[in-house]
């Protein structure tokens, strides 16, 4: 006879004993690191960890120093006009920021042996010691990177991640705009979280970490992600490049997961896996079997740029048309801004002209030379291109005009008043300089003949006759003339 046993049973065993029951069954329900072959292995560890220190060296050699030597030149450049004294100073600061350690640099100390303006000086070491100091947090914030990639397992989303914000992005002349974001500490938790996230999902979803339960998830996010991007071009959300970048990143993690399939370790462990019952029950995919999922997705993602690419033909195609198909107001309109931005053109133009033909005059004992080469400066008029020939005269008569006042001026006692630009109507700077011009033939009290002054006069006449007299005959057509 078989003694009977007795059993006492508490809510806590049940539970306990259901919870084991489950462990049983569905393996380890609390993984919490990824399968070796998601992790990077040695080799590629070593490189990516000289990459990112290529990238200190690249911050501190190619640009943060080169930068620190181009500010500092550029206040040589606007402080010193002696050219043998700025180019030993130029080769001193050279060897000076080349020769020395970010630490121990001190460009106040070189600069102020120099005959420059302190407040100059101040501004520029002010921007440099800036530079170094940005520089000094995005080393440290990346010592920090490498610091962790040395001693933790690196996963291949992690790998990814690094090479997306750290070392894709480009260290340019730009520096302070984004690098104090590109290189934040910061992206050790992103990396951190990405391996968690996926762990927790699959542990969540599953309950076992491994190349299906994996793929499956990272699938559903790509997919959702194609959802997303697709929405948005229905859309007309973003541009182009948008859609390559975002649409490119998917099929990269596709063939990733494809290629990752290939490997001896994980092939193995599907031939173990598609004799689980569980495991088939959630392959959703068929990942276990085929490749379908991998070329179907790759197969959306490639339809969607096709669709990308002939929706910008369409838009250069339709953008034709209604070029072609503008009303002679619309061109007309066109003609209008364009002659708009020429005029700025030749007003810019005008003025730096202008601003430099400001001779001092402060006697009147050489007035006969002097007149004699302010006329014949005029009559040989500027040697420069305009967009529009009644500015390029009107350029003319107001040198002529300053230089006939400061005369007028000087002789009257009177303070002269320079003029820095062409926007006057052409009757009117043609009656003030044709004024200034009698005010100074009165001053030539001997009387002396000045040759030129007769060339004045006549091409004073031509420009009037061009620009005031002769409207009817309309020389320069309505869709062409100066605004």
């Amino acid at each position: 006879m078989v003694k009977e046993k007795h059993y006492t049973f508490s809510k806590e065993g049940n539970s306990e004993k259901a919870r084991n029951k489950k462990k049983i069954l569905n393996g380890s329900i609390n993984n919490e690191t990824l399968p070796s072959y998601m992790l990077v292995g040695n080799e590629k560890k070593d490189e990516l960890i000289r990459q990112i220190n290529n990238l200190k060296k690249k911050i501190t050699n190619d640009y943060l120093r080169e930068n620190i030597i181009k500010n500092t030149i550029d206040l040589l450049d606007n402080s010193i006009e002696d050219i043998y004294l700025k180019n030993k100073y130029v080769d001193e600061i050279n060897n000076y920021c080349n020769n020395q350690d970010l630490d121990k640099l001190n460009i106040k100390r070189i600069l102020n042996s120099y005959n420059i303006d302190r407040k100059k000086i101040d501004k520029v070491v002010d921007s440099v010691n800036l530079q170094i100091e940005f520089a000094k947090q995005s080393i440290s914030n990346i010592d920090e990177i490498i610091k962790y990639v040395e001693n933790n397992d690196v996963s291949l989303g992690s790998r990814d991640i690094i090479n997306e914000k750290i070392l894709s992005i480009p260290v340019d002349k730009e520096y302070g705009n984004t690098n104090n974001i590109i290189f934040d500490k910061d992206i050790i938790n992103v990396i951190k979280n990405w391996d968690k996230l996926i762990i927790d999902e699959v542990n969540r979803e599953y309950h076992k970490v491994n190349y299906i339960t994996i793929s499956t998830t990272m699938i559903d996010k790509l997919l959702n992600e194609y959802n997303k991007i697709e929405d948005n071009y229905n859309n007309h959300r973003y541009n182009k490049s948008y859609y390559e970048r975002e649409l490119t990143k998917i099929k990269d993690q596709v063939t990733y997961l494809k290629t990752l399939k290939n490997k001896n370790s994980v092939q193995k462990e599907i031939e173990d896996l598609r004799r689980e019952l569980y495991i088939k029950s959630k392959d959703k995919y068929d990942i276990l079997y085929n490749d379908e999922v991998f070329l179907d997705i790759n197969k959306k993602c490639d339809g969607l740029l096709d669709k990308v690419n002939q929706r910008v033909i369409d838009i250069k195609n339709n953008d034709n048309r209604k070029n072609n198909q503008k009303t002679k107001e619309e061109r007309n309109y066109d003609q209008y801004l364009k002659n708009i931005l020429l005029r700025f053109e030749d007003l810019s133009k005008a003025r730096e002209l202008i601003l430099s033909n400001q001779d001092s005059l402060n006697n009147l004992e050489d007035i006969f030379i002097y007149v004699n080469g302010i006329y014949k400066e005029f009559i040989m008029g500027v040697n420069q291109e305009f967009n529009f020939e009644k500015n390029k005269y009107k350029t003319e008569l107001i040198k002529l005009y300053n230089d006939i006042n400061r005369l007028v001026a000087i002789n009257n006692k009177k303070q002269f008043i320079f003029i820095d630009h062409i926007n006057f109507k052409m009757d009117d700077l043609l009656d003030a300089v044709i004024f200034k011009k009698r005010e100074l033939d009165k001053i030539n009290v001997n009387k002396k003949i000045i040759d030129n002054s007769i060339l004045v006069d006549e091409k004073l006449e031509k420009i009037k006759i061009r620009y005031l007299e002769n409207n009817n005959k309309k020389l320069i057509k309505k869709n062409n003339k100066d605004v």
